[in-house]
């Protein structure tokens, strides 16, 4: 037996092992582990290179030792494990029925269907605007500003930037978009002008709807960047050497722009007439019209523009809405996220329109002490965000102890880890959390929690496959892998987009003749139809001949009860120095959030005269993409050279959350031992 326990002061991955002859290797991850006295392998003393074998939870596990040694007195091994799954004669393979026919219906009719359903119910409230809409309201200011649009010259499939955060202008414009037969394609407001041009020029946006400002941004100044002879146009009439599909800009701003259309103008060009047009309009617009351009997130080189029909975004949000029990009774759902975001626009804007929700519009970015204000005042009983908006509206709750009891807390973007899970349970009130996973390319959610879901499939996995998809994982080769074998996740159904935005060549890339989509993500397909992310493929790092996954260390480290988020990833490759990124949130009570959280690892154990290593990492802020969530990619910039130290970020980047516990540590997991191990809080 080995004997073990958590123990912040020891080291940061103690847990309780169990030996046990097993066999059979499966994915790898990492495990620290102590034994008193002495460390027994069957008899031997345990040392580098010879595997060990354990039972962890009734898991069967095969480690190899990585090193040995003694910390404050107590021995230690660092050990990469092989979790031995239950062996399954089955392939990873998994179609949906569903229970309900798709609908051939578009975005414009649904709309109307839910206007006649539940014309007086608020659509949606915008609390930093003041403002708000019913379904019926809707309807009529969509409408109007569609036969605005067919005024000003737009034709169908024509494309309409939609640049904004979260207002009221912003969901009429994607309903006049649908309900005129034209594409809206979804801008990041954080987009600066070398963005932004790229966008307009790679899809050929040919009007665009603008924010007056946010945060410290104005959208026009930008604009005039872009095409400096917008204040020297006649509104409508715009002809830029840099950008020149756009011809029209109109902006939400109070005040006459030059160049430019008020918002309320467009408006004010319909007349009955044109609103009858739009009305009669409809029937020239089919379930297969082009719908919706999203923007990937372009970590991986310049963004590629997913294209989407109307019939990808009804049926996607229907199933979404049914999973997440939209559809049993009247919700308030709390946004957090953007609108922009596949997030925003499938999950929440039509999924509550599906099912004739209330969205609430807590501020026009993202604030928690905002959104914790709207759920109280609105009495929402939905919540949406992700884990990093999560971590910061516990904390919120957890300073002001307010009276709330949502029902539904939806995340997305990255899996829960189960102290969070628990945290928004016991501090926010919910009964339920529901994780999603997907992609721009699959309109939004593929795999979704079932409505039946218990705790452990809600903290394990992403969910099950979602209606009337087929899920299929395969190897290098392309064959089938066993069930609970990792392999690249392969989709294939109604949600697929249409394409990339001519490029032909990168659709060909991720959609072959047969339809199936790669979507380039590792991932786990259990019998059952769950399904587990366990990291991109491009994130892989092979050591010793072994595939090992950040994404398997950080479901490792959030398992302890004083880390409510990690995130791992790998740096670049330098000889002396092959580590991986380490990031954790800790909870401010525990035994990390005394301290800046994580802990310090060097590559040798090597000391000054004070006892400590001489080679350490700083903490950083995260790095925070628009869409609250760490940007892994680009978290380690900054951190200078290993051999000549590190320099610490003084100003955190725009949308970091000053008063979060959140930073990071570098952490060489993978350096060629012999390292130790040190706590963070021998480091002033």
């Amino acid at each position: 037996m080995i004997e073990s326990c958590w123990s912040p002061v020891a080291s940061l991955l103690i847990r309780p092992w169990t030996l046990s002859a097993i066999d059979g290797p499966s994915p790898p991850g990492c495990y620290f582990t102590r034994a008193p006295g002495h460390w027994v392998h069957h008899g031997e003393t345990v040392a580098r290179g010879v595997s060990v074998d354990f039972l962890a939870r009734k898991e069967r596990i095969r480690a190899v030792v990585i090193c040995v040694g003694v910390l404050r007195g107590v021995e230690m091994a660092l050990v990469w494990r092989k979790k031995c799954r239950h062996f399954s004669t089955k392939l990873s393979y998994k179609h949906n029925l569903g229970e309900e026919p798709l609908r051939h219906i578009t975005v414009g009719t649904l709309l109307k269907e839910t206007a006649w359903k539940f014309g007086d119910r608020k659509a949606v409230i915008s609390k930093h605007q003041n403002k708000s809409l019913t379904f019926a309201e809707a309807l009529v200011e969509a409408d109007k500003l569609a036969a605005g649009f067919r005024t000003l010259g737009l034709e169908k499939n024509d494309r309409v930037g939609l640049w904004a955060p979260n207002l009221v202008e912003w969901y009429i414009t994607k309903l006049a978009c649908a309900r005129s037969g034209l594409i809206m394609v979804g801008l990041n407001p954080a987009y600066q002008p070398p963005e932004m041009e790229y966008c307009i020029n790679k899809v050929g946006i040919k009007a665009i709807v603008c924010a007056d400002k946010f945060k410290n941004a104005d959208f026009y100044e930008k604009l005039i960047t872009i095409a400096p002879e917008l204040d020297k146009s006649d509104p409508g009439k715009l002809r830029s050497n840099k950008v020149p599909s756009l011809e029209t800009v109109i902006t939400t701003s109070e005040n006459k722009k030059i160049g430019a259309f008020n918002f309320g103008e467009v408006l004010d060009l319909a007349t009955e007439n044109s609103i009858r047009n739009i009305q009669k309009y409809q029937k020239y617009i089919t379930a297969d019209d082009p719908c919706n351009l999203q923007f990937t997130s372009g970590t991986t080189g310049k963004p590629k523009a997913a294209l989407t029909s109307h019939f990808t975004m009804v049926n996607n949000s229907f199933y979404i809405g049914k999973r997440n029990e939209l559809n049993l009774k009247h919700h308030t759902i709390c946004l957090q996220v953007p609108f922009f975001h596949a997030f925003g626009t499938v999950i929440s804007v039509m999924a509550a329109l599906n099912h004739g929700s209330t969205l609430v519009l807590p501020t026009d970015g993202y604030n928690p002490d905002k959104s914790l204000d709207a759920i109280v005042e609105e009495k929402c009983t939905v919540i949406h965000g992700t884990p990093t908006m999560y971590v910061d509206l516990v904390h919120k709750q957890e300073e002001r102890k307010e009276n709330i009891s949502p029902e539904i807390a939806v995340s997305g973007g990255a899996l829960c880890a189960p102290h969070l899970f628990k945290k928004m349970l016991n501090v926010l009130n919910v009964k339920k959390v529901k994780s999603v996973y997907g992609l721009t390319e699959t309109t939004a959610v593929v795999f979704h929690s079932l409505v039946t879901e218990n705790e452990e499939k809600a903290v394990s996995t992403v969910g099950h496959v979602g209606e009337h998809l087929e899920v299929k994982v395969i190897d290098k080769e392309g064959n089938l892998v066993p069930c609970g074998s990792a392999g690249e996740l392969c989709i294939r159904g109604y949600c697929n987009m249409l394409g990339y935005w001519e490029d032909e060549e990168k659709t060909k890339e991720m959609m072959g003749q047969d339809k199936w989509l790669k979507t380039g993500d590792q991932f786990v397909l259990e019998e059952d139809g769950y399904g587990k992310v366990v990291g991109r493929l491009k994130e892989m790092i092979i050591r010793g001949g072994e595939n090992i996954f950040p994404k398997e260390i950080e479901e490792f480290l959030n398992t302890h009860p004083d880390i409510l988020e990690t995130y791992v990833n790998t740096l670049p490759d330098i000889p002396s120095w092959r580590s991986s990124l380490k990031t954790t949130t800790a909870t401010p009570d525990g035994p990390f959030g005394q301290h800046p959280p994580g802990y310090f690892v060097v590559e040798e154990p090597r000391e000054d005269d004070d006892g400590n290593p001489k080679r350490c990492a700083p903490f950083f802020p995260f790095p925070i993409l628009n869409l609250p969530r760490v940007d892994k990619l680009t978290s380690h910039v900054g951190l200078g050279h290993p051999e000549r130290g590190f320099s610490v970020m003084e100003e955190p980047r725009e949308g970091y959350n000053s008063n979060s516990t959140s930073g990071f540590v570098v952490c060489p997991l993978l350096s060629l031992p012999p390292f130790s191990i040190y706590p963070a809080r021998q480091f002033n």
